[in-house]
């Protein structure tokens, strides 16, 4: 396990403290960085262990870091990351979705659209909707340029 120690300078006192970073889940480290496949990686955990999850799933549009596949499957891949992720909340939990557009043959899927039903089978209610805008990214000869993700 790794340590990071960090001080603080406040205009009373200076506050020292350490932040414990595992490379393999540990219940009493601050934060775990995990290298390893996520539905192998939940597997490993026990449920209702998380207050909060935040997650950025691959878009499935053929990034360096994940394998495009039909959209289908690529649904029914993250429908079961998104079980795990529930079985993983407590039961008063919050979970953050946060996705952006999958793009075939010129034509946009809006992924959140089609998680929405996915987690509400799951017996989860949408609380907030929260569009992220940037000002980078590609551009699009045929349509508008994508600028922005969403969270849920």
């Amino acid at each position: 396990m790794s340590v990071i120690k960090k001080t603080l300078f406040d205009s009373e006192d200076i506050r020292s403290f350490s932040i414990r970073i595992a490379e393999s889940f540990d219940e009493d480290a601050n934060a775990v960085v995990l290298c390893d496949d996520v539905i192998s990686a939940c597997g490993k955990m026990k449920d209702e262990m998380f207050q909060l999850i935040v997650s950025s799933p691959p878009y499935n549009i053929g990034k360096s870091y994940e394998k495009q596949v039909g959209f289908e499957q690529y649904l029914d891949w993250q429908s079961q990351v998104a079980a795990e992720l529930v079985r993983l909340l407590t039961p008063r939990g919050s979970l953050v979705w946060q996705v952006g557009n999958f793009v075939d043959n010129g034509e946009v899927f809006p992924l959140d659209m089609y998680f929405y039903p996915i987690y509400k089978k799951l017996g989860l209610q949408l609380r907030n909707r929260i569009v992220w805008h940037f000002d980078h990214g590609l551009h699009a000869s045929k349509r508008f340029s994508g600028r922005y993700e969403t969270s849920k």
